[in-house]
């Protein structure tokens, strides 16, 4: 009788209309599992989605990290699925946790190396957080940024902001 492992690998070397398995992906080839991989419960692959292992003792802590940075995409007992957007990033950020925070977490949780394309994301969608404030004086808006007046240049270029900006000497009008 053939193993089961020998019959897996055939089933899944059959080619579909959709490619090798619909809805499969192999990493195998871009993933490097790290030497000490066995204590760690995460894989984090390089489109954003995050595997979560639940037999490990540090899964409570894994598991409160992801929830705060990634969206929920399957939850089961043994094994949980997460997708990192740019969405669910900001929403880390936005409760307090900085880029370096995020990404130095990955590295501990994960039983890869995290590929550089997801750093790049984490560092794209949290960097900017808490840049920008709007600020409401005297029934008008106003947009601050300080100390970064690259961000404020470039919302200045905005052509959507542009319509709405008042210069210092130009007359209030009265609605």
């Amino acid at each position: 009788m053939e193993p089961l492992r020998s019959i897996a690998a055939k089933r899944l070397s059959v080619p579909t209309e959709d490619g090798p398995r619909a809805g499969c992906a192999n990493f195998r080839a871009s993933l490097k599992l790290k030497s000490d991989h066995s204590g760690r419960p995460m894989w984090v692959c390089e489109d954003g989605r995050i595997m979560l292992e639940s037999d490990s003792p540090v899964y409570k802590e894994a598991c409160d990290f992801l929830v705060a940075i990634a969206e929920p995409v399957c939850r089961t007992r043994y094994m949980q699925e997460y997708q990192l957007t740019e969405y669910s990033l900001y929403a880390g950020a936005s409760m307090g946790l900085r880029t370096p925070d995020i990404l130095s977490a990955m590295e501990r949780f994960s039983k890869t190396v995290v590929p550089q394309k997801i750093k790049e994301m984490v560092t794209t969608s949290t960097s900017r957080y808490g840049k920008v404030k709007l600020v409401l004086q005297h029934d008008r808006f106003y947009i601050e940024c300080p100390g970064d007046p690259e961000v404020l240049e470039e919302l200045l270029q905005d052509p959507v902001l542009q319509g709405y900006r008042l210069l210092r000497d130009a007359p209030l009008e009265a609605h």
